[in-house]
């Protein structure tokens, strides 16, 4: 069984860039009400679930874009929205392929899921203003598939730095000064950059996965959570 002290490492990730999870609830809601994750026997499996479930969310919401194709009012945003989530989809992959050399593959696997956000920044650009029902949809479902990026984020950072030394328990916050904050940014980063050339993200074929269906892999039996 998962410990509770991983699950809560995750959720309550502090960060200084707000790429963590900032909807602690969702979260915790989430993965506690999703056998897998309370079934993960380490950290490293419980990341692996969290990318297998956002994989799995951002291939219904691919699904959905793919239905709008001859819908009149969605027609000019399909071809940005479809890519964009087509790439979605296989960052999910590429990060779970990082994960198969364990912790060790958690900075290749933190680069490449922190690129999803590019590509949900790009669909609320492209469709955040539209007043038709089916932009609409797209924008709810997008927000949310970023608490599910997030969530993942979160969990690969737990791994990748095990002290959880970020991480406060029962929603407790805490302030550090700026200048210590950015020096300690700066050095994570700097160690990401270093470790990122000697681990998997450098053998992910994307152009490959790119051409891959992103509906190939069956679904999985995932709640129904709401934010």
């Amino acid at each position: 069984m998962a410990l509770t002290k991983d699950i809560n490492s995750t959720c309550y990730r502090y960060s200084v860039d707000n790429s963590f999870v900032h909807n602690k609830t969702f979260c915790l809601q989430t993965l506690t009400a999703y056998p897998p994750a309370v079934s993960a026997t380490n950290m490293v499996e419980l990341v692996k679930v969290t990318l297998d479930l956002g994989s799995t969310q951002a291939k219904e919401r691919a699904g959905f874009v793919a239905g709008l194709e001859k819908e009149p009012t969605f027609k000019k945003y399909f071809e940005m929205c479809s890519e964009s989530y087509a790439t979605i989809v296989n960052n999910f992959r590429g990060a779970r392929l990082c994960m198969e050399d364990g912790a060790a593959g958690a900075a290749g696997a933190s680069i490449t899921i922190l690129e999803t956000y590019d590509d949900t920044q790009r669909v609320k650009d492209t469709i955040g203003k539209n007043t038709d029902k089916a932009s609409k949809k797209l924008m709810e479902m997008t927000l949310v598939m970023e608490d599910f990026v997030a969530i993942a984020n979160a969990a690969i950072s737990v791994a990748h730095n095990d002290d959880n030394s970020d991480s406060l328990p029962d929603g407790q916050t805490f302030e550090i000064g700026a200048g210590a904050e950015i020096l300690r940014f700066w050095n994570v980063f700097a160690s990401l950059e270093s470790e990122i050339k000697t681990t998997c993200a450098g053998s992910v074929d994307s152009a490959a996965l790119r051409t891959t269906s992103v509906f190939s892999s069956a679904p999985l039996d995932i709640p129904t959570v709401h934010p």
